[in-house]
């Protein structure tokens, strides 16, 4: 009996009202659109993106797309402080372009850092690879 609440609470209820105000974590589970900004060959450029949050209380797992790669997380916390008024996700993530885009773009490795806004609608921030590159990121929940 002890297991059924347990899974119940971790992936149904804890982000549920009343649970969701003993449990600071926020819910973001879902589909989200966004645009990634970032510098290729001297040139600043903006692409649209999409990602897919899986999310329990325990587990969180993200999906990001782009016209020309696929990135999956394989390590993901929240760091949050709410005295400072900060709300972060951060993750670590592996990239793998298409067969067509390899030959500019080869797999990688990076992570990322993304505020989470107050109504949990809106993430931004930035990432970094293996590959010296940087850029932003911004999201908004579909």
């Amino acid at each position: 009996m002890v297991s059924i609440i347990f899974i119940l609470f971790s992936r149904y209820l804890w982000y549920r009202w009343p649970f969701k105000l003993l449990v600071p974590i926020p819910f973001l589970n879902g589909q989200w659109d966004g645009t990634v900004t970032y510098e290729w060959e001297g040139q600043k450029h903006i692409k649209a993106i999409s990602m897919s949050i899986r999310q329990t209380l325990f587990y969180i797992h993200l999906k990001v797309k782009t016209d020309e790669s696929t990135s999956l997380s394989y390590s993901a916390s929240f760091n949050i402080n709410e005295q400072r008024q900060e709300r972060e996700l951060i993750y670590s993530y592996s990239n793998e372009p298409s067969i067509q885009n390899r030959s500019k773009s080869p797999i990688h490795y990076g992570a990322a850092k993304l505020s989470i806004s107050d109504d949990n609608q809106e993430l931004v921030g930035y990432y970094w690879t293996d590959r010296k590159t940087l850029g932003g990121l911004n999201f908004k929940k579909r």
